[in-house]
């Protein structure tokens, strides 16, 4: 499915438009017609408008630098054009605020060239998917679509049984 992506949005909505015009054209303009495609054309606008994907401004480190320290790192694979991704952010800060400074967090972008052998090494396939690795990339835990945080507490609960 790699040809739905946010610029079929903007071929949708020129097909409909177009398809409006042409059904308009073809029973007679009037003042209503006019209006009605006005409004498909700012609704369409709007709706590009609101969903458009944006950077993040995070800072993702070299792959040699996920792992470096002793802290386990939540990996999130994500997509800028990923909404599940940008849903689960709440979810990433209240984790990460209930952790403090046990947990270290790096997002990663799928469609960046040099993480690609991460996502191969990882299997990643959809986004987001967390990861919880140790400080030898180990895989301690795993979720896809969604977070869950009481199964990452758990996961670093098995590292440090005493936290």
């Amino acid at each position: 499915m790699q040809f739905i992506n946010h610029y079929s949005f903007l071929l949708l909505a020129g097909f409909s438009i177009l398809a409006l015009l042409i059904y308009t054209l073809q029973r007679g303009f009037s003042k209503h017609d006019l209006m009605a495609v006005g409004a498909l054309l700012l609704g369409f606008s709007l709706a590009f408008w609101i969903f458009q994907p944006f950077e993040t401004g995070q800072t993702t480190p070299s792959p040699d630098q996920l792992t470096a320290g002793t802290t386990p790192v939540l990996v999130q694979f994500q997509s800028p054009y990923c909404l599940a991704c940008m849903a689960a952010k709440p979810l990433v800060n209240r984790l990460l605020s209930e952790t403090e400074q046990t947990l270290n967090f790096v997002a990663i972008n799928i469609h960046d060239p040099s993480y690609a052998p991460l996502v191969k090494k990882f299997g990643v396939r959809f986004t987001p998917t967390f990861l919880v690795l140790d400080q030898h990339q180990n895989e301690l835990y795993r979720s896809i679509g969604t977070l869950d945080v009481e199964g990452v507490l758990n996961s670093l609960h098995s590292i440090h049984p005493d936290s």
